[in-house]
């Protein structure tokens, strides 16, 4: 007579048992002839199956580059061989991951099993905690080498408690906004004061391309004294078009253009 005891077994097959979970199975033989019923006891351990799975520490800020991927093997025959995707901050061949900006990243885990190990693939992602961004409304300059231009900042994903650094050449503030600004490029570093991530932005506050100019393309004279057919023709450049016109002068002027 046969004794089964483990996960899976059928007790109506004494003799063989298939298609078994990993486990540890005691099979005890007990001899039915004789009065002793003498007995014999084996411990059989079947190989569980090679599982992965990740613990994720997400990086905290961009660019800080401290994601960390911890592996939990169980299963399989150790000793395991792991083997990573190449990837930013990764070591290919090392079990655990650490100093890892975030994104996505895979590894192959194969065990030591007699006859080939089993390989299993993983993906982990590690997301950024803390993801600041910065969104602008500009107002450009209206006149050539004026300097009414302003920068109008929100910050995302922080906090809400921020220090502001704005540079451009000698100039320099550390507003949120800015206002009274000539044409150019100016950068701003935005640092959260809580969770002490830091975001650069550069925004460019636009002029017309060449200031305005009025040149006369011709004129034409009255005939006669007291006449009103004479005429002035104008050509404008530069500013920003459409342009608005406003003529003075003796007379009355009818409907002036250019």
């Amino acid at each position: 007579m046969f004794v089964w005891d483990g996960p899976g077994v059928d007790a109506s097959k004494p003799m063989l048992q298939s298609d078994l979970p990993g486990g540890t199975y005691t099979i005890t033989m007990v001899d039915m002839g004789t009065s002793a019923r003498c007995s014999y006891t084996q411990i059989v351990e079947l190989t569980r199956p090679l599982e992965l799975s990740a613990a994720v520490q997400p990086e905290s800020c961009s660019g800080s580059n401290n994601g960390v991927i911890t592996l939990d093997v169980t299963g399989g025959t150790a000793p395991y061989n792991f083997v990573w995707d190449v990837a930013p901050g990764i070591v290919v061949d090392d079990r655990n991951q650490a100093a890892l900006p975030a994104g996505t990243y895979n590894v192959t885990v194969t065990d030591s099993r007699a006859g080939g190990g089993c390989p299993v693939p993983l993906e982990v992602i590690v997301p950024l905690q803390y993801d600041l961004e910065l969104q602008a409304a500009i107002d450009d300059v209206e006149c050539f080498g004026g300097s009414n231009g302003a920068i109008y900042v929100t910050v995302l994903n922080g906090s809400g408690d921020y220090t502001y650094q704005w540079t451009k050449g000698a100039f320099s503030a550390i507003t949120e906004d800015i206002e009274g600004l000539e044409a150019g490029d100016y950068v701003l570093q935005v640092t959260d004061n809580v969770f002490g991530c830091t975001v650069t932005g550069v925004f460019t506050v636009e002029q017309p391309a060449a200031p305005m100019a009025i040149s006369v393309v011709g004129v034409t004279d009255n005939d006669c004294f007291g006449d009103t057919d004479g005429a002035i023709d104008i050509n404008v450049t530069g500013g920003t078009a459409p342009y608005t016109y406003q003529w003075t002068g003796p007379g009355n002027l009818l409907a002036p253009t250019d």
